[in-house]
């Protein structure tokens, strides 16, 4: 059997490998139908788009997506070509959660008595929101398709209005009773007040990109764009912190989105499952002794970073840009969820 996967998924070989006589890893922004023509399986990340032209005419009976997201895949599609289709819901939640807190750290927010609103409270969201709780912020919820006691009534223009802190966590929806697509624009931007912090770490159309430029005295966190991979150095220049959709890049996060996806895989097929300390690491040692919450975060994942090398690639046309995007989630350097560290040591 023939596997395609996204050159930049880890954990292929160690879990699928006993099963396929050939892995082929490919561009996952470039592939194309005949590439995957004799392939049994595709497994893809969320840069490419799965549709009824790129696998109607293969072999293939199974595709995996390792990200959180499907508006990537034409599941309809797949579905009618009698094809197997998953994603890994939640695999990189703890390390968006990491994100959004590493920039209130670096950004010097204080978050004990905040008032935060979470846009969205799926797998990442409500993450966010119990860590935000845990640290005594004042949380506002808006996500209509789930109910009490997570969700609190309160309307987007409410809690725009409101929030000192707001978190973009929705997926991204172009139809429904619900669509994110463009939900976050200049009118809505417009009622926050002076020096709100947005958090957009989930899908980048939500966010339209004129509501970016329209408000220049907002403290602007953007790790997904709307017009992704084609960034425009206007828009990078708004941000406070501005990086290539990497929040939910920790390892051990992309290693758990490949594991759930090969796990899913064996299921259909009728496989033994995979264990998680088949692709798991061992527990770091502390890296600060600092008791400080904005010292240990920073310790464990320095955002700074991974701004520093956004802003020094992407100087160019969003042309160019869109190659420099690219380059950087292929090398990330990569870093470890907070969770990852035994703090008790």
């Amino acid at each position: 059997m023939k596997l395609v996967a996204d050159e930049n998924i880890p954990g292929i070989e160690a879990l699928f490998g006993r099963y396929f006589d050939e892995i082929v890893r490919l561009p996952g922004r470039t592939m194309t139908p005949a590439q995957v023509a004799d392939a049994d399986a595709l497994v893809v990340r969320s840069v490419t788009r799965v549709n009824r032209e790129l696998v109607e005419q293969s072999k293939v009976k199974f595709v995996g997506t390792c990200t959180i997201g499907t508006d990537h895949l034409d599941t309809l599609a797949l579905s009618e070509l009698g094809i197997h289709w998953c994603s890994a819901p939640g695999c990189n939640a703890d390390s968006v959660a990491d994100y959004v807190l590493a920039a209130c750290a670096v950004l010097e927010r204080p978050v004990a008595r905040q008032r935060v609103a979470v846009i969205g409270a799926g797998n990442v969201g409500s993450r966010v929101i119990r860590r935000f709780r845990q640290m005594s912020a004042d949380v506002r919820v808006v996500d209509p398709f789930l109910a009490e006691p997570v969700v609190t009534g309160h309307s987007l223009e409410q809690v725009f209005e409101w929030a000192e802190i707001i978190c973009l966590h929705t997926p991204l929806t172009r139809d429904g009773a619900h669509p994110t697509a463009g939900m976050i624009d200049s009118a809505l931007v417009g009622r926050c007040a002076s020096n709100t912090l947005i958090i957009s770490a989930g899908r980048g159309p939500v966010v339209k990109n004129e509501a970016v430029m329209s408000r220049t005295d907002i403290d602007w966190v953007l790790d997904v764009w709307d017009h992704e991979p084609s960034v425009a150095v206007e828009s990078i220049e708004q941000a406070k912190i501005a990086t290539a959709h990497i929040a939910g890049y920790a390892n051990e996060g992309k290693r758990r989105g490949t594991w759930m996806v090969f796990n899913e895989w064996a299921r259909a097929n009728q496989k033994p499952i995979a264990d998680w300390s088949v692709v798991a690491g061992e527990l770091l040692p502390r890296p600060t002794r600092s008791d400080r919450w904005q010292d240990q975060i920073l310790a464990a994942y320095d955002i700074r970073r991974d701004d520093r090398l956004f802003r020094e690639a992407l100087t160019a046309s969003p042309a160019d840009n869109a190659i420099a995007f690219d380059q950087l989630r292929k090398h990330y350097p990569g870093r470890h969820e907070f969770n990852q560290f035994d703090w008790t040591s």
